[in-house]
């Protein structure tokens, strides 16, 4: 994982308020959403996209419905 370029958010709940408020943004599409994780190697927390087993279910159902309609 090639973190040097991160932003090093010194304890989850930083991070976390940033992955919140940039989450929230009704723009962002699924493949888009953030997730925190600790980084040993840095002893502090980054940011990062999310995997899409992550993403919320209903923004999943609402992706679907998306592409069904024409």
């Amino acid at each position: 994982m090639d973190c040097k370029k991160k932003i090093r958010y010194s304890n989850e709940k930083m991070a976390e308020e940033y992955v919140r408020m940039y989450n929230n943004n009704l723009f962002i599409k699924e493949n888009e959403f953030l997730q925190s994780y600790h980084c040993p190697i840095h002893q502090g927390w980054h940011v990062g996209h999310a995997s899409t087993k992550e993403v919320p279910p209903h923004i999943r159902v609402q992706n679907i419905l998306d592409e069904l309609t024409p």
